[in-house]
């Protein structure tokens, strides 16, 4: 416990070093699409940038344990009304004003079906691979959005899970993090 405190991860991953790491994943993510834009070219001309880009994919992740740990405060600081009711103000505005920006520049849909698939955005229903939920491929890029409110919905149980955990020996940390790694595999269908 001692070497933990001498790390002072409150600075480490603070809200300002948060800030900074999560400026630095976009980037990376944002490489990384310009690299699969155009993999040829990058990967002859501009070894460097592939190099380092061709692994953005991995910003996702950074993205995600900083959102997680920074849930983990926000969820112990407050009750649970208020980290949801703080979660919606993030997401909602914002989403609208995406969503609605996209429909304004022309995605190509008429209104009615636009709002559908913004609507099984919003909700996650556009997750689930079913001719009613996913109609379109237009969907398929848009997957961040219901992940991250998958994640804002079940993080108070999984909060409370991990915290049980912690509590227990090595064995349970293990079993714990084999059945996330093969229940994600066996959800998302990778062998």
């Amino acid at each position: 416990m001692q070497i933990i405190d001498k790390l002072n991860f409150g600075k480490v991953l603070g809200k300002e070093s948060r800030i900074f790491y999560m400026g630095i994943a976009m980037l990376w993510i944002i490489g990384y699409h310009l690299w699969l834009h155009d993999i040829d070219y990058y990967d002859n001309q501009f070894k460097l940038f592939s190099h380092i880009f061709k692994f953005g994919y991995v910003g996702v992740d950074v993205f995600f344990f900083l959102s997680a740990y920074g849930l983990c405060h926000s969820y112990s600081q407050n009750d649970l009304k208020t980290f949801y009711f703080r979660r919606f103000v993030r997401i909602f505005p914002l989403f609208i004003v995406y969503y609605s920006f996209r429909f304004i520049i022309g995605v190509g849909e008429d209104f009615p079906t636009y709002l559908w698939h913004g609507i099984l955005q919003i909700t996650s229903l556009s997750i689930i691979q079913t001719p009613f939920t996913r109609p379109t491929k237009a969907l398929s890029l848009d997957w961040f959005v219901p992940a991250i409110l998958n994640l804002y919905i079940i993080f108070p149980m999984l909060f409370k899970v991990i915290k049980y955990i912690s509590s227990k020996g090595t064995i349970w940390h293990i079993l714990f993090l084999i059945t996330l790694f093969y229940g994600a595999h066996f959800f998302m269908g990778v062998y």
